[in-house]
């Protein structure tokens, strides 16, 4: 592990990243610099900025100091950049302040900049599932922490589960395993569960085991359409191995819905209700009743 830690993974983030490997080679001159200023002028600001980008650029852009399979200094990075960053604006600003039209281009430039980024809200990558928008929902009207739209199709599918279900009855849903942490940790079901009970299917479980009478449960079955290796290039520039491990982690997991299907086809007919559900193109929900 030591070795593993020290040792250096790459240099930059391959021949064909131009850009990233450019923007690696920039930040690291001006944290560089910021170092030599501070220590010339003894300025412990300058020299904590520096001192702080040097290691972080030497950690994001070569590995070092961290582990093959958890490399996350490039938040490291991003913070002391933006350090930086608010040092050379300020520098700016007040070189030029004494001038109205300055001050007012400075204030229209932070208003259009934010505006910006409220138009161009950072969008969330779709890890877990191609159905985590269909699923969080389902799970939070389910749990009651959320009301269906009342005129939307998806809506009316939601309203449909819910009459399904019987009122006082324990409810679970069951589901393939979402996370790579043994604890649930960044499981999306789990996140937003409430009161209900998570059963998370491994693959080894009977249908016995899973289905036991006195409750009903919620079946989730998910597809991959939307989830590809094409959405992570970056991380693939960074860690071939660790990417690797992941696509296969994650196709090993929805292999399981089929798995899961046929655990509810098992169930006796004279003991269970199996109602099917598709609420969207990548999500389907079984409900199971008891009789």
């Amino acid at each position: 592990m030591i070795a593993d830690f020290v040792s250096i993974k790459r240099f930059g983030y391959g021949r064909d990243a131009v850009a990233m490997n450019l923007a690696a080679i920039v930040l690291s001159v001006f944290f560089l610099a910021y170092l030599v200023v501070g220590i010339l002028r003894r300025k412990q600001y300058l020299l904590a900025i520096g001192l702080w980008g040097v290691l972080a650029s030497l950690q994001a852009h070569t590995g070092f100091l961290q582990f093959s399979n958890y490399q996350r200094e490039g938040w490291s990075l991003l913070i002391a950049g933006a350090c930086m960053g608010g040092h050379i604006s300020a520098v700016i600003y007040s070189s030029g302040s004494r001038w109205l039209i300055f001050r007012a281009a400075c204030g229209l430039a932070v208003l259009l900049s934010a505006a910006w980024c409220l138009a161009h809200p950072p969008e969330h990558t779709l890890f877990s599932s191609s159905a985590e928008d269909e699923i969080v929902e389902l799970v939070r009207t389910i749990s009651g922490q959320e009301t269906p739209a009342a005129s939307s199709e998806k809506g009316e599918l939601k309203r449909d589960v819910l009459t399904c279900l019987s009122p006082g009855t324990p409810v679970d849903i069951v589901s393939r395993r979402f996370a790579g942490f043994g604890d649930g940790q960044g499981d999306v079901i789990r996140a937003v569960k409430g009161n209900l009970k998570s059963i998370t299917f491994t693959g080894g479980e009977s249908a016995e085991r899973l289905f036991r009478p006195g409750r009903q449960y919620i079946v989730v079955i998910d597809r991959d359409d939307k989830l590809g290796p094409g959405g992570y290039e970056i991380m693939q520039r960074v860690s071939r191995e660790l990417t690797r491990q992941f696509l296969e982690q994650r196709s090993a997991a929805l292999q399981l819905n089929e798995s899961l299907e046929n655990r509810v086809r098992e169930l006796d007919p004279r003991a269970w209700n199996i109602r099917p559900f598709k609420i969207s193109g990548n999500l389907t929900v079984m409900i199971v009743t008891p009789v």
